[in-house]
């Protein structure tokens, strides 16, 4: 049985600011046994999971999780597809990455950095090869709409049938759509058992 780690960066002046991406790795690898780790990253501060911290300085960490999922991920968009999903790709083989248009969080990140940001599909849907991107657009009415992947019922239902059935995105009843010559993945409210 798989264990789910949570791993979520840390914030420096309650800014929403990540501390350093080197500390989270040392962490998950206390806590992993090789092969059957589920590494869920939430939020905002996603670079904890940067890939030169995780795989290319902890090694080790290379093939002891099964799955790893990406929610709502605050990290440059260009930076993500460039460096960092090729690096989580080649330590693991099953990536899923939630992302949506109405992420308020995301867009203030974005208005500060000056970058699109990877959980952000506003103005364009983040695809990486190696990476299953499921888009959950549409789907949060809380003020901030970044709570979707914790409290809508279809994101849920998707990450359990991720989880625990460990069905891919063309097995679960999700939308095919494409950007950038890539495949991604809609949850599609119409769709039956959504």
């Amino acid at each position: 049985r798989r264990r789910p780690i949570q791993a979520q960066s840390p914030t420096r002046a309650g800014l929403g600011l990540a501390e350093s991406p080197r500390q989270q790795p040392r962490h998950l690898g206390r806590r992993c046994q090789p092969a059957r780790e589920l590494c869920v990253a939430l939020g905002i501060g996603m670079d904890c999971i940067a890939p030169q911290a995780l795989f290319a300085e902890h090694p080790e960490l290379k093939g002891r999780f099964k799955e790893i999922i990406l929610t709502a991920p605050d990290i440059d968009a260009d930076i993500f597809k460039r460096d960092i999903a090729p690096a989580l790709a080649a330590g693991c083989d099953k990536i899923t990455l939630y992302v949506s248009d109405g992420d308020k969080a995301l867009l203030a990140s974005k208005t500060v950095h000056g970058y699109l940001r990877a959980g952000d599909s506003a103005v364009g849907i983040t695809v990486a090869p190696g990476i299953e991107t499921v888009d959950a657009s549409g789907l949060d009415t809380s003020f901030l709409e970044h709570s979707y992947f914790a409290e809508n019922g279809s994101v849920l239902t998707d990450i359990r049938k991720l989880v625990l059935d460990q069905l891919r995105a063309a097995q679960r009843g999700l939308k095919k759509m494409s950007a950038e010559g890539r495949d991604y993945w809609k949850i599609d409210l119409g769709a039956p058992g959504r």
